[in-house]
This record gives C-alpha cells, sequence and structure tokens, in this order.
C-alpha cells in the first residue's frame, strides 16, 4: 500500500513559496545538473525534454537522477500527442466488419496517457495548482555566492 495524502513538494519548491517546512526535509542533495537527454526518444518526446527542461532547470529542480521519470513523462507525453492526432483523422468510433460502431483504441491510449501525464504533473510541478505560490520567486534559487562572483568580475 502505498503512502496516504498527497506527495511531499522537494524542498527547493517549499522555499519558493516561502515555507517553513523548507529547511526540515531530509532529500538526496542535488547535483545542479540535468539529465542528458536520451538517443532513443522520439520526436515529439525530444521535443518535449528541451521544453521541460529548460523550465525546469531554471527553478532548480531538475537533478541528474531524474533521468528516468523525465524520459517516461516526455513518452507519455509523445504517446498522448500520437493518439490526439489519430483520433483526429480518423474519428473516435469505427464501425466493426459486423456494423457494430465500436471505440478507436487511440481513445483508450488518450484516456490511459491523459491519467498518467496527471501524475507526472504533480511530481514535477508542471500543473497550475503545482505552481500555486511559485510566482516570480525563481530568483530565491539563485546561489548568492555565483550573483557576487559575476559582479566582482564585471567591475
Amino acid at each position: 500500500m502505498g503512502k496516504r495524502g498527497p506527495a511531499p513538494r522537494p524542498s527547493k519548491i517549499l522555499k519558493l513559496i516561502g515555507s517553513r517546512q523548507a529547511g526540515k526535509r531530509t532529500e538526496l542533495p542535488s547535483s545542479g545538473r540535468a539529465p542528458k537527454m536520451p538517443t532513443w526518444l522520439d520526436r515529439e518526446a525530444k521535443a518535449e525534454w528541451k521544453r521541460i527542461t529548460e523550465r525546469l532547470q531554471g527553478i532548480g529542480i531538475l537533478d541528474e537522477v531524474d533521468r528516468g521519470a523525465l524520459s517516461a513523462y516526455c513518452l507519455t507525453w509523445s504517446q498522448f500527442y500520437r493518439a490526439v492526432k489519430t483520433v483526429r483523422k480518423e474519428g473516435e468510433t469505427f464501425k466493426t466488419p459486423a456494423g457494430y460502431i465500436q471505440q478507436h483504441p487511440a481513445v483508450a491510449i488518450i484516456n490511459a496517457s491523459r491519467q498518467a501525464l496527471l501524475k507526472f504533473y504533480g511530481q514535477f510541478g508542471l500543473s497550475p495548482s503545482g505552481r500555486v505560490g511559485l510566482g516570480n520567486k525563481e530568483e530565491n534559487l539563485r546561489d548568492p555566492l555565483s550573483d557576487f562572483n559575476s559582479r566582482k568580475a564585471n567591475g
């Protein structure tokens, strides 16, 4: 049986929203590096990878160990995208050789991938409710030492 209640938010997200719980969680230290995109992703999955990693890296919640989960998300997105295109082209139903009207198999793929995507959205903060409170506070995650060194180097 799984854990009850909503999944815990990462400390960096808690820090962005100003939660007092931010420093109280024990998490694996983050390398701060984005994972490398797998070469075996299809074109649509690669496009989604590029789109989403830039955003997640910007708020500092992406790490190299997230490669598997991010790959699964991008593949699920690609599957959803292809199924939607198929349904738009061929319709939601079809007539069987016996004359019955039946749901197109791509509709089931859309429904299953949509459910999986909703779970991924919650894990990566990709839904509107996952972003509540983040606003433009992304600057809170900047390393002050890096900012100081860059200002010092620029004069």
